[in-house]
């Protein structure tokens, strides 16, 4: 990578001499920015910047875009006043990058404040501010700007409706996305086609994207694992296999979104035949796992209470990231093997993994049901002295562990230091008194 990385520096250092004007200069900018090379766009206009070639409005949309995806908030705004004192503000493109840029900070005012300031608005910014919106979750905003664009005659585009589509998860705007899709005229583009698919199913609609589907006259695998992922997410099985034969018999290859729902779909029956048939057919396709599929893999074994085939998949395992560990330590204690989860823990810890709140509240949980206060208090040292933030349910684990190894007082003490207590912290809590043989006490907070 850092040869890579020397390699594109080097070869940027024999171009730019050449590249003298603003023009030419502009078109090596652009062309890196088109192939991701975000750091290399920077260190150009640096190089820009030395030579006093001055520059204009196609500079500045792939600065902006090399801040934004590599998150500079401080050069970002450095080049916004640069856009400023250059007068460019009103181009709808600089416009538009502006408002992406803010928006990926969660800066919604800000990106609001450039588009108003826009004396004309074209498409461009109009898009980007419907998705500015709707990516933060503000999808009535994000609805309200649409119906303003189209009262102004200004026409969405496809990208207009991907960028509402982005924020929305209830049905009701999905239909009304799909309709919108028809009247405008873009029922043929693949890509947005693919997202109401998608949004159809994360709503439970599986059918509704099934139709749109069959009546696509073209599709890609997105197209496919936009249906497949429908099925899956309601446990349909058996049509997710239909599916995949379908796929091979019009030629189309599984990628590993394509297993990785079905590996998804299969845990969720905790059938053990199901669950050995699916893992045959992705060794049978020659596919090599990547860890999603192989944490999926452990998940559906750990369901079908086969611990030591998902122990053997774990071992082979190179990479383990931490979903991976916590996978395992999580579907351990399920299956009453507190120990062996404790064992895979402090493993995870000697590989110098750092480990999650979610894989601290599963340690602590097997801690609580083995009844091991050495181990437990040995885990709660562990968090306060890596400093770690632990969330709601991690805190009610810690909670639950003190009270099933019989110490009352610090469950209470850590309970006390619970700032947005839940209906499981005080159901912890309460049952740590009941145990403990404190009735009064429990009833009392019952109450509460």
């Amino acid at each position: 990578m850092n040869r890579l990385r020397r390699s594109s520096f080097n070869t940027l250092k024999q171009q730019l001499p050449q590249a003298t004007t603003t023009k030419s200069i502009n078109a090596i900018i652009n062309r890196l920015s088109a192939e991701g090379a975000h750091y290399d766009v920077l260190f150009t206009y640096s190089s820009m910047l030395k030579n006093n070639t001055p520059s204009d409005a196609y500079t500045f949309p792939s600065l902006l875009k090399a801040c934004t995806s590599l998150e500079l908030l401080s050069l970002g705004l450095s080049i916004h006043q640069r856009i400023v004192v250059d007068g460019y503000s009103s181009d709808a493109y600089i416009a538009s990058s502006l408002i992406n840029f803010y928006a990926r900070f969660c800066y919604i005012d800000d990106a609001r404040w450039v588009f108003d300031m826009m004396p004309e608005r074209n498409v461009v910014p109009w898009t980007a501010i419907i998705g500015c919106y709707s990516r933060v979750g503000d999808v009535d905003s994000a609805f309200s700007m649409h119906d303003r664009m189209r009262h102004q005659g200004v026409q969405p585009s496809s990208v207009t409706l991907l960028g509402l589509l982005s924020g929305v998860s209830e049905l009701l705007h999905v239909q009304c996305l799909h309709a919108c899709t028809i009247q405008y005229g873009f029922g043929s583009d693949i890509a947005l086609v693919n997202s109401l698919m998608n949004v159809y199913g994360r709503c439970g609609r599986v059918e509704d994207a099934r139709d749109m589907f069959e009546s696509m006259d073209q599709r890609d695998i997105v197209s496919w694992n936009s249906v497949v992922s429908g099925y899956a997410q309601v446990g349909n099985v058996r049509v997710v296999l239909q599916l995949l034969n379908r796929m091979r018999l019009e030629g189309v290859q599984p990628d590993q979104q394509t297993f990785g729902s079905l590996v998804s779909a299969t845990a969720g029956q905790s059938k053990l035949e199901v669950a050995r048939l699916v893992h045959g057919k992705i060794l049978r396709a020659g596919f090599k796992l990547d860890a999603h599929i192989e944490t999926s893999l452990i998940v559906m074994y750990l369901k079908c209470g086969i611990i030591d085939y998902s122990f053997r998949i774990f071992e082979r395992t190179p990479d383990k990231d931490v979903i991976l560990w916590t996978a395992m330590i999580s579907g351990l204690l399920q299956n009453d093997c507190a120990d062996k989860a404790l064992t895979v823990f402090r493993w995870m810890l000697k590989s110098r993994m750092m480990p999650s709140t979610a894989t601290i509240a599963s340690a602590l949980a097997a801690c609580a049901q083995l009844g091991s206060l050495d181990q437990g208090t040995s885990i709660h040292g562990y968090i306060l002295r890596q400093r770690m933030a632990l969330d709601v349910p991690a805190q009610n684990s810690l909670v639950t562990m003190y009270a099933k190894c019989g110490s009352l007082e610090q469950s209470c003490a850590v309970f006390d230091r619970i700032d947005k207590r839940d209906v499981v912290s005080w159901n912890a809590i309460v049952a740590g008194y009941a145990q403990n043989g404190h009735l009064c006490k429990a009833c009392s907070c019952s109450m509460k």
